[in-house]
C-alpha cells in the first residue's frame, strides 16, 4: 500500500549517503547530523513496505564479543519544532511512549544493564524526520516529526504520518563506534481533513521499531 513511500525513502537516504562525498553547506542540511557517520550504511531488505532500513556493522561488533546493552534516553534531534500539524502534547506523548517501550522491550531480552563493563554496548537513539512536499526531493527540511505528502502523484491530499529513527551502537568502555542504523517508518495514511498529527497515527511505527530492536539484540548480543 505504501510502496511509493518506500521508494521515496530510499531516494532520500541515497541523497544523504551521497552527501558524505562532499562538504558543501547544502550537504550539511541534507542529514540530521545525529549519527557519527552516514557514508557506510547499506540498505537492509524488508518485506514490509512501510519500513525502510539502512545499517552498518563493524567487524568488531560482528565478532560476538558483546553480551550486554545500555540504552541512553531517546531524544528528538534536532530539537522539536511544533506547528499547526504537530503540537507539543503529541511530541511529548511520542517521546514518552518511545522511551518506555524501548526500555521494556530491551529488558525482555535479558540483555539490558545499567553498569559499564567489558562486553557492554551503549545504544543511542534519536527520532528525526524529513518533510517531502509535492516538489519531491527538491525541498527537504528536517523536523523531529513530519507528515509526508505523496510526491509520486503531487497530491497533497494524500498524507501519511512518518517517523524516522537513527541509532548507533558504541562500546560502552572505549566509545568505539560499532554500528549505525537509519529506519523510516510510515504510519497511518490520512485524509486532507486529518492534518493534525495524533499519537495513534504513529504508535504502530514505534511498535515496529521495538520489534526490530528486540530482533537485533537477540541476533547481535551473545
Amino acid at each position: 500500500m505504501f510502496g511509493k513511500y518506500k521508494v521515496m525513502a530510499a531516494a532520500l537516504m541515497a541523497s544523504i549517503v551521497l552527501a558524505g562525498c562532499s562538504s558543501t553547506a547544502q550537504d550539511e542540511t541534507e542529514r540530521s547530523g545525529f549519527l557519527s557517520r552516514y557514508d557506510n550504511m547499506v540498505e537492509i531488505p524488508t518485506e514490509d513496505d512501510d519500513l525502510f532500513k539502512m545499517r552498518w556493522v563493524s567487524d568488531q561488533f560482528a565478532s560476538g564479543k558483546y553480551s550486554k546493552l545500555m540504552i541512553d534516553p531517546v531524544v528528538f534531534f534536532p530539537a522539536p519544532m511544533t506547528s499547526g500539524k504537530v503540537g507539543d502534547e503529541v511530541l511529548a506523548d511520542i517521546l514518552q511512549y518511545t522511551n518506555d517501550s524501548v526500555t521494556k522491550s530491551a529488558a525482555s531480552t535479558g540483555k539490558l544493564t545499567t553498569s559499564v563493563s567489558p562486553g557492554t554496548v551503549r545504544l543511542r537513539l534519536a527520532i528525526t524526520g524529513a518533510s517531502i512536499d509535492d516538489q519531491g526531493l527538491s525541498a527537504i527540511q528536517y523536523l523531529p516529526i513530519a507528515f509526508i505528502a505523496s510526491a509520486a502523484t503531487g497530491n497533497l491530499d494524500n498524507l501519511a504520518a512518518k517517523l524516522i529513527i537513527e541509532g548507533e551502537v558504541i562500546d560502552a568502555m572505549t566509545g568505539e563506534l560499532l554500528s549505525t542504523a537509519y529506519i523510516v517508518g510510515i504510519g497511518k495514511e490520512v485524509d486532507d481533513d486529518e492534518t493534525v498529527l495524533n499519537f495513534d497515527m504513529v504508535q504502530p511505527v514505534i511498535d515496529k521499531w521495538n520489534q526490530e530492536m528486540v530482533a537485533a539484540i537477540q541476533r547481535d548480543l551473545k
